[in-house]
């Protein structure tokens, strides 16, 4: 009974101060239709919808939408990842819980405020690139900070394995990371080796692991970083 109780006020805290506890918030997507939900119910506000969703064993994801007053709330047994993604909805809110993500290092919020999972498969980069998209809040990892890329190389270290993140160039000497912007200078010293002796088209995407970041000179597969957006509402 105490340990409910400790739970239960864990939840109401976390609605008063919008600290989402075990759950991803994302603003402006929801449910495809109806039919991907389990349950729907009427409330007065989204720390409801949050609650009936944490206290059912059977929920991983909500979504909610403003309709007058109250918000209309449908719960689901799906996680995140395709093919139960949700699709843009504005106005609408979308929350689920992080052990729907399937990981080699679990789902952690790192020092930068970003957080960061390596799901529990290897990919090829342009499909490393979707998986992540694919995820509501998420993005193949974009490392603009020293800060970012000692975090990966940390990753990278833990399950010893190097790691796709979103970097190409279109020759040697600049390298441009998936929003376009190019590594900066600073940055320059981390990025261990520049091009591959092979005469091929690959050497035109990046890895990271412990020693910091290397081109990648052949074709396997790998595992990749996934990263939290900062501009979509991921809270």
């Amino acid at each position: 009974m105490r340990t409910l109780l400790l739970l239960w006020l864990l939840v109401y805290r976390s609605c008063a101060l919008e600290i989402l506890f075990d759950f991803i918030h994302v603003s402006g997507m929801g449910f495809h239709s109806t039919t991907e939900t389990n349950a729907s119910v009427t409330t007065k506000s989204l720390c409801s919808c949050r609650q009936q969703c944490f206290s059912q064993s059977f929920c991983n994801a909500w979504t909610a939408s403003k309709v007058n007053a109250h918000y209309e709330c449908h719960f689901s047994i799906h996680g995140p990842q395709p093919p139960t993604s949700p699709s843009p909805q504005p106005g609408a809110v979308y929350s689920y819980k992080i052990t729907g993500l399937s990981s080699k290092t679990g789902v952690h919020e790192r020092t930068d405020g970003h957080i960061y999972f390596v799901p529990d498969e290897r990919l090829e980069f342009s499909t490393a690139i979707n998986y992540c998209q694919n995820i509501p809040g998420f993005q193949l990892a974009i490392l603009k900070t020293r800060e970012q890329i000692e975090i990966a190389k940390t990753i990278s270290s833990q399950i010893q394995e190097s790691l796709h993140i979103h970097l190409t160039h279109k020759d040697p000497s600049t390298q441009i990371w998936g929003d376009g912007t190019e590594l900066t200078g600073d940055l320059k010293d981390l990025v261990k080796s520049l091009s591959c002796s092979l005469i091929s088209n690959i050497g035109t995407t990046y890895r990271v692991k412990d020693s910091g970041i290397h081109i990648i000179c052949s074709r396997r597969i790998r595992y990749f970083l996934c990263q939290s957006k900062t501009d979509n509402g991921l809270q």
